[in-house]
């Protein structure tokens, strides 16, 4: 009998715990809001990493200069990962800075700052 009330016990507790941890991912993801536009900061040439989709997952556009890649992102903790199409998927670290910038920090894109890019593209609806 004992046993069983500890195991519930247990059970709630654990429950409770992993509804935490989930709510707590979303908040997060919300304030980290990743899709968007994002400018790297100090670039010579214009670099910009785009993400769409959701706020953990989606596609990703990569436009430097002339040349541009795409494929899936994917935010797993603070590691960013990016595969391109048809190529092997690199992964990232994540930083987030108040400022409404983040830091990626990995192969080819090693301690890069991105800042938010403002379009201010407003989307009309026509009337009837």
């Amino acid at each position: 009998m004992i046993v069983w009330l500890l195991a519930i016990v247990a059970a709630i507790g654990a429950f409770t715990w992993l509804r935490s941890v989930r709510m707590n991912r979303q908040r997060w993801l919300q304030r980290l809001n990743l899709p968007g536009s994002w400018e790297l900061e100090g670039a010579d040439t214009a670099t910009v990493l785009e993400f769409r989709d959701g706020l953990a997952a989606g596609r990703y556009a990569a436009k430097t200069g002339t040349g541009a890649e795409r494929g899936d992102w994917r935010l797993t903790g603070d590691v960013l990962t990016l595969t391109p199409d048809g190529g092997d998927s690199e992964d990232y670290a994540l930083r987030v800075f108040e400022n409404g910038a983040i830091g990626i920090d990995g192969p080819g894109r090693e301690r890069q700052i991105y800042v938010r890019r403002n379009d201010n593209v407003v989307q009309l609806t026509r009337g009837s």
